[in-house]
């Protein structure tokens, strides 16, 4: 009891030298603030193309529904929408809009019409395009996406109608009723990963920018690592704890790596959370512990190799370059595939989605832990 009350109060003491440091406090304050920022610009009307889209009856509820679901379909495409078909066009001839999507009137008599005789004259959505390039070819399978959805209950009828005689006696309001039913039941794609992780579902939820944000969140938490273990070997050059014995010296010095990767760390995933970018609570907080360790780890280990504090300020910024390239960030070079192991942030981020990850992160916190005794038996003064 005695020796947990000693390590707590080393901890309170730590942590309170750590918070009279202006740029620490203020790296803490700006992680939550710039993240909810950027995560309100990410929500923002931006997209690789920007459509128009109008309906030449502005009371016509199936365009209204269909445009509607456009809205909702992707933050990759911008969609406006405008009050006539002639609205639509001058957007695009002025270049407010890369297209413009105009739906028929009557639409549901168009749709109806299109099934029975699917031929260019009975098209009820006419496209304007302003140029010819690969993102407007990928917005006509958006758009023949949510078609397909007012269309595919006149396709099943149509079927049922002509190969299933023995269903003549239903309704076609039964018949409709039962593919509603059934359409909701029914889950068409199942996202797994290969690993088995169960948490796929809330990783796709938290939306396609979780991996590079918590990426640079990662990179940012590893460099206030090396800066703490800079912290150290200045600690070591003042002789600020040279009456301790070696071996309280180097648990003072993990103690401070602790203190200041784990303040950090929490900053980092207390605003993921609050910006919803996490997974399950258990993912997250067995990521988080086992991170702090590796990384503090993994700045003792370059602090005793490297043994000079000018030397260690100098292959910090390198090292942040080559961690942004070599981490899986923003993507993940095959080339580079054996290097990204020697970072910390690799396995964090690969550990959302791999169990595997987690098991490794305990290996790789032995293996910084046995390299850094190594270390200190050939170089004792490192």
């Amino acid at each position: 009891m005695q020796y947990i009350k000693k390590a707590a109060l080393w901890l309170w003491l730590l942590t309170k030298r750590l918070y009279k440091k202006p740029t620490f406090v203020a790296l803490l304050a700006l992680i939550p603030v710039l993240l909810t920022l950027y995560g309100v610009v990410s929500r923002q009307d931006s997209g690789l193309v920007t459509i128009a889209l109008a309906r030449e009856d502005p009371a016509d509820t199936v365009a209204e529904e269909l445009m509607e679901q456009l809205h909702q379909s992707s933050r990759l495409m911008v969609f406006l929408d405008c009050p006539t078909p002639e609205a639509a066009q001058q957007a695009v001839m002025q270049g407010d809009a890369d297209g413009a999507w105009i739906f028929a009137a009557d639409l549901q008599s168009q749709i109806a019409r299109f099934i029975q005789n699917p031929v260019r004259k009975n098209a009820f959505v006419r496209v304007i395009e302003r140029e010819k390039n690969v993102a407007m070819m990928l917005t006509r399978e958006k758009l023949s996406g949510v078609v397909f959805s007012a269309c595919s209950p006149q396709f099943y009828l149509q079927y049922i109608r002509r190969s299933l005689p023995q269903l003549d006696r239903v309704s076609d309001e039964t018949l409709l009723e039962q593919y509603r039913q059934v359409l909701s039941e029914i889950k068409l794609f199942d996202f797994v990963f290969l690993e088995g992780n169960a948490s796929a579902d809330s990783v796709i939820s938290a939306g396609y920018l979780m991996t590079p944000v918590r990426g640079l969140l990662a990179l940012a938490v590893t460099l206030t690592g090396l800066a703490a273990a800079m912290y150290t070997l200045q600690d070591r050059r003042a002789g600020t704890f040279a009456w301790a014995s070696r071996r309280k010296q180097t648990g003072l010095a993990f103690a401070s790596q602790l203190v200041a990767v784990g303040n950090v760390a929490l900053a980092m995933v207390l605003a993921l959370a609050l910006n919803g970018m996490t997974v399950h609570w258990l993912r997250e907080a067995v990521l988080l512990l086992l991170f702090i360790l590796c990384t503090a780890l993994f700045a003792m280990v370059l602090g005793r190799l490297l043994g000079s504090l000018k030397l260690l300020g100098m292959v910090i910024p390198l090292l942040a370059v080559v961690m942004l390239v070599a981490c899986p960030v923003f993507f993940e070079l095959p080339v580079l595939r054996w290097l990204q192991y020697l970072f910390p942030p690799t396995y964090y981020i690969q550990g959302v989605y791999a169990d595997r990850y987690i098991v490794l992160m305990l290996f790789y916190a032995a293996a910084a832990a046995g390299l850094y005794w190594f270390i200190g038996i050939i170089r004792p003064r490192g």
